[in-house]
């Protein structure tokens, strides 16, 4: 699943601009900027990072750096997921051009589409992942498009990357930034674990000029990964180098 968007981060959803309905109050959920949207790297004498094993929340990431051949090979072994999402229907209600939702904690919120001619954001539910009580939602405005996840037991969010892509057990996620497909972001990857709607961090690297190209899972555990070079004068990607990642 190939989806433009930005940096995953899990947020609590904050309020503002409230409006009264025939129920409760409700309120806008807050979009709020990540410390990577808009940021393009600079410095044109930067060096490709290299990925390198590391430990986090209990798990071990370990990267083999592979050929090209060694790659190819592998690919065939690759296994797309789609997220089972089933109807929202019952979760949310329509009132005007706003989605409302009430969450299991009793508090409401809402995604509510705007349009003044200058500046506009859209809001799509997508469905419900249902065995982990969220909501997958499409944001768009001017200048971003992206998916994020709504946690319907406590309102929370988790926003995701550009590009992301769910392990055959849909009990991980990894996404990243394609920064030559996507160069208003900085490049990034980042491992999450799921379970019963938590997002638990199991990797996360800034990358800078160095650009994730693919990412495919191959097993529950394993994924391979291709990494470029950005030249910024030209926006070309070189120096690729292709990895075989795993998680223990």
């Amino acid at each position: 699943m190939r989806q433009v968007s930005i940096i995953i981060f899990l947020l609590t959803v904050g309020c503002t601009n409230q409006k009264t309905t025939t129920e409760q109050i409700v309120s806008d959920t807050v979009r709020q900027s990540s410390e990577l949207t808009k940021i393009k790297p600079t410095d044109k004498h930067e060096t490709q990072i290299t990925l390198t094993d590391t430990s986090l929340n209990g798990h071990s990431v370990k990267f083999y750096q592979l050929t090209a051949t060694i790659f190819d090979s592998l690919q065939r072994q690759t296994k797309q997921t789609e997220i089972n999402l089933k109807s929202a229907d019952s979760q949310i209600k329509k009132l005007d051009s706003c989605v409302v939702l009430k969450f299991q904690n009793q508090k409401i919120d809402s995604l509510c589409n705007m349009d003044d001619g200058e500046y506009f954001e859209k809001y799509l539910i997508k469905g419900l992942w249902e065995e982990n009580k969220l909501l997958l939602v499409h944001f768009e405005n001017w200048e971003e498009s992206h998916d994020f996840f709504i946690n319907l037991k406590d309102g929370s969010y988790y926003i995701l990357t550009p590009f992301y892509e769910v392990n055959p057990k849909r009990d991980m996620i990894l996404t990243y930034v394609d920064i030559a497909a996507a160069p208003i972001y900085s490049s990034e990857l980042m491992i999450s674990q799921i379970q019963k709607g938590v997002f638990k961090t199991l990797y996360k690297k800034d990358l800078g000029q160095t650009t994730i190209t693919d990412a495919k899972w191959i097993s529950n555990s394993d994924c391979l990964l291709t990494t470029g070079f950005v030249d910024i004068g030209t926006n070309d990607v070189k120096d690729k180098k292709w990895y075989r990642m795993t998680i223990e």
